[in-house]
């Protein structure tokens, strides 16, 4: 294991990290990803000395640095807020899913495994697949093998003009209604 620092670097396609940060391999132990919701991922799961993003994702990146910002009051909502991504991984969590599950973490998880592959009982039966497909939101509602009721709902991330990749989902236990 590398005893160097290790630094987060935010590329694009057009400028590799390669191209921008040759030298900093000798000094950093750079991990590089490419997105800023792929960073907010690894830094929930790895310390980092830095993050370095690059400019074309400098907006992008000052809405992430307000979501850690306010990651204390994520995490002391009654309802599980996490961040997936197309194939349904959660990429982050505020831990409410983690506390729920009995996990340590569900980050890197599928979502519906976390939650012990409930059944969905609609309205909507592929929520997930309906926000990223429509880039609107989608809700329903589940239910686990222990008789637990959940309300999951999903709503798209806009990033640029492409179709959206990631979704932010809510679940509340609704076990007592």
């Amino acid at each position: 294991m590398s005893s160097k620092q290790k630094i987060l670097v935010v590329q694009d396609h057009e400028h590799p990290a390669s191209f921008v940060l040759p030298e900093w391999g000798e000094d950093y132990e750079v991990e590089v990803v490419a997105s800023p919701l792929r960073a907010l991922a690894r830094l929930a799961k790895v310390p980092f000395a830095g993050v370095y993003v690059l400019s074309s994702h400098l907006s992008e990146a000052v809405r992430i640095g307000k979501l850690l910002q306010n990651e204390r009051i994520l995490e002391g909502m009654p309802d599980g807020v996490v961040l997936l991504d197309s194939d349904n991984t959660i990429l982050w969590g505020n831990g409410r899913l983690s506390e729920w599950s009995g996990r340590e973490t569900v980050v890197g998880m599928n979502f519906y495994a976390a939650l012990g592959s409930p059944e969905i009982l609609g309205p909507d039966f592929c929520p997930f697949n309906t926000a990223l497909n429509t880039g609107r939101p989608s809700g329903s509602k589940l239910r686990s093998a222990d008789n637990k009721y959940w309300h999951v709902h999903a709503a798209p991330v806009v990033e640029g003009d492409g179709p959206p990749q990631h979704l932010i989902v809510t679940v509340r236990d609704v076990t007592n209604e």
